[in-house]
């Protein structure tokens, strides 16, 4: 189940054991609000090969949904369809096809501009969660994806103390 904007930002405990290390998962931009498992399959590989134990945390914020933009391709496929069987659509069909590129493509450029303004806006309330985080746990770990990058790296700087900030490209 997605959460609906107006649950943004929130930190959500995936795995907590009540171990001494907390890890807080930042998804990247266009990624599905409340589906965490492939973090969660990634950090047990992180256990397994490098002892990396640590009770789990997803951190949602609204950083652009790709399924949402999704609609527009369908709907654009959906019209190729039916243009095979109609003569007087096939004409409108070409003109629909730059038509249709034009508008995904602003649809999606709108959707990151956002996530990124969003990448600011929630800095500070992931700022205050890692906060509260370091009152119950020796050390807080954060991982952010992509856009989520962004995030983590504008938290940190709202933060007043940082052991260490590490930023890398892929996985």
């Amino acid at each position: 189940m997605s959460a609906s904007s107006s649950d943004f930002p929130r930190l959500r405990p995936l795995d907590e054991r009540g171990l001494s290390t907390a890890t807080v998962y930042v998804k990247g931009f266009g990624t599905d609000d409340g589906d965490f498992e492939p973090w969660l399959g990634q950090h047990r590989k992180l256990e397994s090969s490098l002892g990396w134990r640590s009770d789990v945390f997803g951190y949602e914020w609204p950083s652009g949904n790709g399924k949402k933009n999704g609609f527009w391709t369908a709907l654009g496929g959906g019209f190729e369809f039916f243009s095979h069987f109609n003569p007087k659509l096939r004409a409108l069909n070409l003109v629909r096809r730059g038509g249709a590129a034009a508008a995904a493509t602003l649809i999606w450029l709108w959707s990151y501009k956002t996530a990124e303004k969003n990448a600011v806006k929630f800095a500070q309330n992931l700022a205050d969660d890692i906060k509260g985080l370091n009152f119950e746990y020796e050390r807080v770990q954060v991982v952010g994806h992509s856009l989520g990058c962004r995030l983590v790296i504008e938290a940190a700087a709202r933060l007043s103390s940082l052991a260490c900030l590490v930023a890398c490209s892929g996985l």
